[in-house]
């Protein structure tokens, strides 16, 4: 009669150990995959489809305010794409050079970016911030102050939030966080002609 190895039981032990231990982690993995893939909310933002909420903003630019507004109507026709900021946001920030690399390369003519501040502070200190940015940036595209019911009526607390508007002024995507150009030219190619 042979007698067990209290060795060899011990490393068998230890092998089981890890095999259901590595089974539990596969369990695990699998469970959190078809929990994100499959059940979680792929709702999309309640204004996707519906007309963009009008606005008439003050124009901002490397010199300051020129008494000029901009309003969502005169758009009409071209695609727009609205982007929401602030000067203390970095990746707003990191946002800016790509959507003008992107206005420069589509064109005035088709695409409209539209950059909304949303620094809230006094105008006396947020003009000239918001102003030093755009000169130092060279940014081409027209900048508009926003305020929090514009925040309130496109529905969104974070930003950078982008909203894709199409040419007759329907809201064709909303975004929050930043994107890249490749991603935000293949919407683009959505809805342009």
């Amino acid at each position: 009669m042979t007698t067990p190895n209290p060795t060899a039981t011990k490393s068998n032990q230890k092998l089981r150990w890890a095999q259901w231990g590595l089974s539990g982690a596969l369990v695990i993995i699998l469970g959190l995959n078809v929990w994100w893939f499959g059940f979680r909310d792929t709702r999309t933002h309640p204004l996707e489809g519906e007309t963009a909420p009008a606005f008439g903003l003050a124009l901002i630019d490397g010199q300051g305010l020129d008494g000029s507004r901009l309003t969502l109507e005169e758009q009409r026709g071209k695609v727009v794409l609205l982007d929401f900021w602030a000067t203390h946001c970095a990746p707003c920030k990191r946002q800016m050079p790509i959507l003008e690399k992107l206005q420069q390369d589509v064109g005035a003519e088709k695409l409209r970016v539209v950059s909304v501040n949303l620094d809230f502070e006094p105008d006396a200190t947020r003009v000239p911030k918001v102003s030093s940015f755009l000169a130092e940036g060279g940014f081409t595209f027209p900048v508009v102050l926003g305020h929090r019911q514009l925040m309130q009526a496109y529905q969104f607390t974070r930003i950078p939030f982008m909203v894709m508007v199409d040419r007759d002024g329907k809201v064709h995507s909303v975004h929050t966080g930043l994107r890249s150009q490749k991603r935000l030219q293949a919407e683009l190619d959505e809805i342009l002609p």
